[in-house]
């Protein structure tokens, strides 16, 4: 083999190299990438399953609240009214509390990563 052709190689082999390279520096800027997304959606599930929980215990406590003023009406009037207003209360407050961990929400829903990536949670209904 001659001189110029072992040039020829060496040249094509390091070209190969730095396109590796260049590949590899992609996938891992991919990579990290995905895993901000990652740990962001984790972090909108626990949200949700929070909100969740908070949601079910509060609509137990309204049902059984209902409930007992539906059987005071006819007995003790009084006691109804203050379980139907304690009722709208805890309504009031889950509200405020269902607001507040949702308030970034569709803010987070609009990042630009998301949007190229077409996720991100659907738009809020009404």
């Amino acid at each position: 083999m001659t001189r110029a052709w072992r040039q020829v190689l060496c040249l094509a082999a390091g070209a190969v190299v730095v396109r590796c390279a260049v590949s590899t520096a992609r996938a891992r800027r991919e990579v990290v990438a995905v895993r901000a997304e990652l740990v962001a959606v984790a972090a909108d599930r626990e949200r949700l399953r929070a909100t969740g929980d908070v949601l079910g215990q509060t609509l137990s406590a309204v049902s059984l609240k209902g409930d007992l003023a539906v059987r005071l009406l006819g007995h003790d009037p009084v006691a109804a009214r203050e379980e139907v207003a304690g009722l709208a209360d805890m309504a009031r407050r889950a509200l405020r509390e269902v607001r507040t961990r949702t308030a970034g929400e569709l803010v987070a829903s609009l990042s630009p990563a998301r949007i190229r990536r077409g996720g991100g949670p659907p738009p809020p209904r009404g």
